[in-house]
């Protein structure tokens, strides 16, 4: 299982192999219809089976729209800005597909600063809060009168699987401040993360037995199971196959908590297989042969062992899982430079690379880059760096440090970092090769004429999304925006060789933050009219027209 840093959100139904305490807000929702998944989709898990291939896709309303949204934040509990990226549900932003961050306009103020205490430090990367765990592993709880006798019933029977554990769960006192309480609202069955002070709600409304295990777990600080930093070693993302707005309940914890024991197929914070398909193939694929994954019958070993490491002290006692020999063995980069670089060295320095001249700053494992138009969060595991990026849109990156010093990656989107192709970065002042550029030809063509001249697009426009404020360079075009409501914006965008078309990144910043894709076109390389559309996440349609007159 997986330790994570504390921090303040709310977590449905999704509890992992990574623990993290985190203090989160809740949510409370009327009684609904239940929820609708699109076609095909996995439904959540109703209860236990012996013998059963559980599905569990816990999520958030499920059935609610989802706008796709990020921002670089502070989550609690850890000393390090990174990239958020969560989903806009009813008004509240959900991280992981369940954990809850709350109100979007809320977000820069409350992690817009590092929120941790020095006084408690798990693991070698992770910062862990003692403030946001339980003291002396006691849960006290309090049900609500809106559970049914039929649920009261599966909660005593969570609670008894729970207390057979370092945690003890046990009836609310007068003298308990903080406490959790279990409620039915509705379809919801979440948690928030942690213990956040006083109370806190559970809702079990959408929840079989198994999956209020789930929940409680996410309330002592666990995250998902599949989201460990180890967890490519086990099992295969299928990317394609989820159904879009789900995606980033995908993702992994990286640089937010500190993985305990071994990788646990059979974990209650798993998903399973299945989880938010858009056909009914799988989504997660064990590199394991037959490996169940998914199941709420109750907590596995490693997930007693994980609760008892992280609330009793103990040391996990089961020996750690090896990694399935399908894995191919890491090669070993030939000996080009000068000698091998230590894997602890540091990424700090200058370096040129294919995309601009990139400076880095390192603290721990956390590495911080700016580039033009850009930057980079990254994690630094030994000779791999693995980051986000931001700047002419967004999306992941990963690097691996060559003997000679030379950072050699790939880079993509948000679910893909090498959808865009090779980044290299090359140091400063190492004397290395420059980044591979196609040379010009030595002679051009006489024939050809030189081309026609092109009216800028630099300046003020109207639009559709509101005024912009452009820059243009030799392929790229990049805009400020503010909308009607107020919410300011920026547009990266990289041109086509004729100069007509523009395939563009967006943002838009508090109080509503959103990110997405859009495209244009120009009827000639003297128009400064633009006209184009524009969707959420990777879409470039759905959100409407995009339309900009050059003032």
């Amino acid at each position: 299982m997986k330790h994570r840093p504390l921090a303040a959100v709310a977590a449905t139904c999704a509890l992992g192999a990574i623990s993290l305490a985190l203090p989160a807000c809740e949510i409370s929702s009327g009684r609904s219809s239940p929820p609708r998944y699109p076609a095909g989709a996995n439904q959540p898990y109703a209860g236990p089976s012996a013998g059963s291939a559980p599905g569990p896709t816990e999520s958030h309303r499920p059935g609610s729209p989802r706008q796709v949204a990020s921002a670089p934040l502070y989550l609690p509990g850890s000393p390090v800005r990174q990239l958020v990226n969560y989903e806009i549900v009813d008004g509240t932003a959900v991280m992981e597909g369940d954990i809850v961050l709350g109100p979007p306009a809320t977000l820069a103020f409350t992690y817009g600063r590092p929120k941790i205490s020095t006084g408690f430090v798990k693991g070698a990367v992770a910062l862990a809060d003692q403030s946001h765990l339980w003291p002396g592993g006691e849960i006290p709880y309090v049900i609500d009168s809106s559970v049914s006798p039929k649920q009261v019933q599966n909660i005593q029977w969570a609670i008894q699987q729970v207390n057979e554990t370092s945690l003890r769960v046990r009836p609310r006192t007068s003298g308990d401040k903080d406490y959790v309480n279990f409620r039915d609202t509705g379809n919801d069955c979440s948690s928030y993360l942690g213990r956040i002070g006083g109370s806190q709600g559970i809702q079990v409304g959408g929840c079989g037995r198994g999956s209020i295990i789930h929940e409680m777990l996410h309330a002592a600080g666990f995250y998902h199971e599949q989201s460990r930093g180890d967890r490519d070693e086990y099992i295969t993302i299928m990317w394609d196959e989820i159904v879009p707005q789900f995606k980033s309940a995908f993702e992994k914890r990286d640089g937010r908590g500190q993985d305990i024991g071994a990788y646990d197929y059979s974990s209650v914070m798993h998903y399973s297989g299945k989880a938010f398909s858009k056909s009914g193939k799988p989504t997660i694929v064990p590199k394991v042969p037959g490996a169940p994954i998914g199941q709420r019958d109750g907590l596995s070993q490693l997930d007693k062992a994980a609760i008892a490491q992280l609330y009793g002290g103990a040391p996990a006692t089961l020996p750690p899982t090896t990694p399935p020999t399908t894995t191919p063995p890491t090669t070993t980069p030939p000996t080009t430079g000068p000698g091998p670089v230590a894997a602890n060295a540091s990424y700090a320095g200058n370096y040129t690379s294919n995309r601009g001249n990139v400076s880095c700053t390192q603290s721990g494992t956390s590495v911080s880059c700016q580039y033009p138009g850009g930057g980079m969060l990254c994690a630094a595991r030994g000779h791999q760096l693995e980051c986000g990026w931001s700047g002419g849109g967004q999306g992941r990156a990963i690097f691996q440090r060559q003997t000679n010093g030379v950072v050699a990656g790939t880079y993509g989107d948000f679910f893909s970092a090498n959808s865009r192709g090779a980044w290299e970065l090359v140091p400063a002042n190492s004397g290395g090769p420059p980044p591979a550029t196609t040379p010009p030809p030595s002679t051009p063509p006489p024939s050809t004429p030189p081309p026609a001249a092109s009216t800028s697009l630099a300046g003020t426009y109207s639009s559709t999304r509101g005024p912009m404020n452009c820059a243009e360079g030799a392929t790229s075009l990049t805009c400020s925006f503010r909308e009607a409501s107020g919410a300011t914006g920026r547009l990266d965008c990289s041109k086509s060789s004729n100069g007509l078309q523009f395939d563009c990144g967006w943002i838009t910043y508090m109080p509503q933050p959103g990110s997405g894709r859009a495209v244009f076109s120009r009827t000639s390389t003297n128009s400064r009219s633009l006209s184009g559309t524009w969707g959420h996440f990777f879409a470039h349609t759905g959100g409407g027209k995009w339309d900009a007159t050059g003032q």
